[in-house]
């Protein structure tokens, strides 16, 4: 889990050239026309950034208004930047997170979230803040929800200073009788984690249903390392411990303590689950 890192790109300058390229006449027109809205929203969007939860409604109230702006947000020949737009994010991250979907950590980002839905926010439809690269399954979880009871349900990875160097995801490993192989499951720890704070990271992982997905991605990984060391018995358990941790150590600096394979492997090194491999 780590902060993604704002694109340097002018929302003004995206919108701007959107319109200018337009071939339709009347859209051209009416985007011509709510240009200082937008640009409005933009600045007001800018100044909520570190309290979303605050972001006013929309004044765009016209339909034909919400559907060119949308529209500003697909592949079609009037004035498609969006393209550009998402390579540009996808340019500014590391190559890790470049690769891996910053809300679950776990498949590639190969789609993109409007935080801030198009539905409820059209004029933010192709302004690069509110444009985040993730999965098709969180994409698709999350959808057009974002607050709930005045309170955001997700992590925003561009804005959001959240204990990123903390551990609060931590794995327990559980044995039915003589199993060898542990039903695992993943837990959140509150400990020296601001109460508000616990409350976000809480709600993204239950409503994304992250637990989960991580026990059930852990069942290979677990079996891949059990039989690694099934088919190395002349290799110490010190010398497998010592490999565990070289993997440990990158995984915490490339995608941080929290990622769901560096709290795995700290569960592994610091359980019996080595011990009870035969």
């Amino acid at each position: 889990m780590r902060k993604l890192v704002l694109p340097s790109l002018s929302s003004d300058d995206i919108y701007t050239q959107v319109v200018k390229n337009c071939r339709d006449a009347i859209k051209k027109e009416k985007l011509e026309a709510i240009k200082s809205v937008v640009f409005e929203r933009y600045s007001h969007y800018e100044d909520n950034s570190q309290e979303l939860k605050h972001i006013s409604q929309s004044p765009i109230s016209q339909d034909d208004e919400k559907d060119y702006l949308k529209s500003n947000y697909s592949r079609n020949k009037d004035g498609y930047l969006e393209g550009e737009v998402v390579s540009a994010i996808l340019k500014a991250q590391s190559p890790q997170l470049r690769n891996t979907c910053p809300y679950c950590g776990i498949d590639k980002p190969r789609t993109i979230d409007h935080y801030l839905p198009q539905s409820l926010f059209p004029e933010y439809a192709i302004y690069p803040s509110n444009l985040i690269p993730c999965c098709g399954y969180c994409n698709s979880k999350k959808g057009k929800r974002w607050i709930d009871e005045g309170n955001r349900m997700f992590i925003n990875f561009y804005f959001d200073e959240l204990p990123y160097e903390t551990i609060f995801l931590e794995v327990e490993f559980n044995y039915l009788l003589d199993d060898e192989v542990p039903k695992i499951s993943f837990n959140l720890t509150q400990e020296s984690i601001d109460k508000d704070q616990f409350k976000l990271i809480e709600s993204h992982y239950s409503r994304l249903e992250l637990k989960n997905e991580y026990a059930a991605e852990s069942d290979e990984e677990i079996s891949n390392i059990r039989q690694l060391i099934v088919d190395s018995p002349h290799t110490s358990l010190l010398t497998h411990i010592a490999n565990l941790e070289r993997n440990l150590k990158v995984f915490e600096k490339k995608y941080g303590v929290n990622y769901w394979k560096s709290a795995l492997y700290r569960g592994i090194i610091n359980s019996d689950f080595l011990n009870k491999i035969k």
